[in-house]
């Protein structure tokens, strides 16, 4: 496998939204936040839908109300600094209007703590392997796509990184990570759960967080049209899009072209040119009500539209896929390529409507 081919290698984060349901009926969600040793309430806890732009913050008596909520399965998040973080999965309906109450439990703040006696080779060494490790997350964390280069992290200098054994590097941060889009037009507060890279085989990473969607102001009408034609191209390159295709139609629908190959990504073509329906590597769990992916070794995937090429790997052989295009399981689909170089600058929110 050439560099070009590995450089670059992700597990897809699980965003547990359903995304034909908001064009249907509304709900609401409230309840209280409270510190559960004091119960006493706490005010701006933020309570959002992952992956979303839908949330609110407590107000001065711990109490929270989201309106206008689509049908659909999400994953609810409560965050506050000093606090431990929770994550709820839940789905709209059952119930019209849902109550929830959370009781946080406190949490030290872990923070860059570096003591400084006097200048030196050794102060002047660490100072530049901090720099390296920022670069090496901003280019994992955010991709290589030409929407990277527009993103900008406010407050990189909150991010603690920790190296392992020489063998990996993990990335922490109390704070969500705030992410400033000038391509697609969005602020995305990024609440991280897990980061981790190693340069092993070309280099991957392992990451998990939690965004929430805001709207940047546009500066002209001509932005916001850029904006639009920006946000169109990343969903037609998306894993997402893909993943919705596969299940809901024949590939050649959308403009996809599958190969299947066997080994360590060794192109033995020993599926090429075939007309490829959904049953060949879909099928329908009807306990579940789900659809899932199976085949043995690499699905490359050339978008006829745009000339990309993926691949996609199923560690476990399998791999369930939500209707609102994601997997299930965050560890089920490791992707290469255009997929995988695709992280939180291509990343769009599941209440966007993206007309193609």
């Amino acid at each position: 496998m050439s560099l070009t081919k590995t450089i670059f290698a992700i597990f897809i984060t699980t965003l547990l939204i359903t995304a034909e349901s908001f064009s249907q009926n509304l709900y609401s969600i409230e309840g209280k936040v409270t510190d559960s040793k004091t119960n006493e309430p706490l005010a701006f806890v933020s309570v959002y839908l992952s992956q979303t732009s839908i949330g609110t913050l407590t107000d001065k008596n711990g109490n929270y109300k989201i309106n206008k909520i689509p049908q659909g399965k999400y994953t609810l998040v409560i965050s506050q600094i000093g606090y431990e973080l929770i994550l709820q999965k839940i789905e709209i309906p059952p119930e019209s209007n849902i109550q929830k109450y959370f009781f946080l439990k406190s949490k030290p703040i872990e923070m860059n703590i570096i003591t400084i006696t006097e200048q030196s080779d050794e102060y002047d060494a660490y100072l530049k392997e901090q720099k390296d490790y920022r670069e090496i997350f901003k280019k994992y964390f955010l991709g290589l796509t030409d929407f990277s280069k527009e993103c900008t992290i406010e407050n990189i200098d909150d991010i603690i990184f920790i190296k392992r054994n020489d063998l990996y590097l993990e990335a922490k941060c109390s704070k969500p990570i705030m992410v400033i889009n000038k391509a697609l037009g969005f602020k995305i507060e990024c609440k991280l759960i897990h980061f981790q890279y190693s340069e092993q085989n070309g280099g991957y990473v392992i990451d998990e967080f939690y965004p929430k969607f805001s709207d940047l102001n546009p500066e002209s009408d001509n932005q916001i049209k850029q904006w639009e034609e920006n946000r169109k191209i990343a969903y037609q390159s998306s894993l997402r899009r893909f993943l919705l295709t596969v299940i809901h139609s024949e590939t050649y629908v959308n403009g996809y072209i599958l190969e299947i190959s066997k080994g360590n990504l060794v192109y033995n073509k020993i599926q090429s040119g075939m007309h490829f329906k959904k049953t060949n590597i879909v099928q329908y769990d009807s306990t579940s009500g789900l659809n899932y992916l199976k085949f043995d070794g690499y699905l490359m995937i050339r978008n006829s539209t745009t000339e990309e090429q993926s691949e996609i790997f199923l560690p476990y052989r399998t791999a369930y896929i939500g209707s609102d295009g994601y997997p299930v399981d965050t560890m089920s689909v490791l992707v290469f390529d255009t997929f995988a170089r695709q992280g939180v600058a291509n990343l769009l929110p599941i209440d966007l409507h993206v007309v193609e």
